[in-house]
């Protein structure tokens, strides 16, 4: 009798149920389903892993459309057989440069009226209903306004704080605890759209450097990228996060400032983060020390707490041990010493890059051995002073 009564009540049988909940599930993928066009930049992380084809897989996973991407014409993920995509959309260099130069080229360089036609045709083609920037370039109002919804942005940093390239760097410099990245509307002005998401909160550890700092944000970034679009394909709106209007700047101009060591205010702590922000990573600008009027490159320096005699800045002596910072200058800081490891002197004009890094020389996110030693270097200030006087 009661299974009379179940047949009645459920008139499918369990393959029929089974069967009709699969259809119901790939109706609901369907009707969420977002065509995307995304605008991967050079600047993204892809050493070991590449973040940008990790974004486009996980976007594609979510059951999204990826109709476009655009891309920089050497970037390596276009012979990525993985990525499956309607189109590529190369972007010429005259949009992957600074914001002013890119304004200039777009408005007021006539030749290059054509060709910025044909990249907003091709993307109009995509027939977006959203775009995604990653780490890209400054993207022009001609272009931002052509998908249904607009592009968003990821900034690898908490806005309106830390607006700009560098948010990891000033992370280090201004020796932030937590840190987190943000989702925004693109508009005109650079990182200044209405806050959508951020990621959940990273620590930043003793040792940790931009790199460190920057790949953690990046894996959040993807995750909360994602959650954005399909969030906004089942409610049709985004949600927002209000947060004050004014905030600090990141930028690489700002960075050049910092990347010199003054030595009669900057505490050890401050030498120590100003050598994880400029020396564990290549950013084009190099930590610099001044002695005599005349600038250094440092590539490397190690400090050391205590009571010594003379003024900050001042050398008192060269380090006497065999190693690598053998003859290298011994400098009373405001804390105690610290041996630097020089490089070249530089010309006293700013120049952005000024020059790259060789790999070896990068600081790893990790505690590093202390090469120097203290009865050194005390035997190397009692050396210089006796043959100086």
């Amino acid at each position: 009798m009661e299974t009379k009564k179940n047949q009645k009540n459920n008139p499918l049988s369990p393959l029929e149920l089974s069967m009709l909940d699969k259809l119901v599930v790939q109706k609901r993928r369907n009707r969420q389903t977002m065509r995307i066009v995304v605008y991967l930049g050079k600047s993204r992380p892809r050493g070991r892993v590449d973040y940008g084809l990790k974004l486009i897989e996980q976007l594609e996973r979510d059951g999204h459309y990826i109709a476009g991407l655009m891309v920089e014409q050497d970037d390596p993920i276009i012979m990525y057989p993985g990525v499956k995509v309607k189109k590529h959309i190369i972007m010429p260099k005259e949009l992957c440069t600074y914001l002013s130069v890119i304004k200039k080229n777009i408005y007021e360089n006539p030749s290059f009226c054509n060709k910025f036609s044909e990249i907003c045709k091709k993307i109009q083609n995509c027939q977006a209903d959203i775009g995604v920037v990653f780490f890209g370039y400054w993207v022009p109002p001609e272009i931002y306004t052509i998908p249904n919804n607009g592009f968003i942005n990821y900034h690898p940093g908490p806005l309106p704080w830390l607006r700009g390239m560098e948010p990891d760097t000033f992370a280090i410099l201004e020796n932030w605890k937590r840190i987190w990245g943000s989702v925004h509307k693109v508009v005109a002005g650079f990182d200044a759209g209405s806050i959508i998401a951020r990621t959940k909160k990273a620590k930043i550890e003793l040792h940790d450097t931009p790199v460190s700092v920057l790949n953690t944000l990046t894996a959040f970034g993807i995750d909360t990228i994602c959650n954005v679009i399909s969030s906004f394909s089942r409610k049709g709106n985004f949600s927002s996060v209000k947060l004050p209007q004014l905030g600090s700047l990141a930028t690489l101009k700002k960075a050049y400032d910092y990347s010199f060591i003054n030595w009669q205010s900057d505490t050890n702590d401050m030498l120590r983060r100003r050598l994880l922000a400029f020396c564990g990573q290549d950013i084009g600008i190099r930590l610099k020390a001044g002695f005599n009027d005349s600038h250094y490159v440092v590539y490397n320096l190690e400090l050391h707490k205590g009571k010594f005699k003379g003024i900050p800045g001042d050398i008192l002596g060269y380090y006497i041990c065999r190693g690598k910072y053998l003859l290298q200058p011994i400098v009373r800081t405001t804390d105690g010493v610290c041996v630097v490891l020089l490089g070249d002197k530089i010309l006293p004009e700013r120049k952005i890059p000024e020059g790259h890094i060789h790999s070896d020389w990068i600081i790893p996110p990790r505690k590093q051995k202390m090469v120097t030693r203290r009865r050194w270097i005390k035997k190397s200030i009692e050396v210089f002073s006796k043959y100086s006087n």
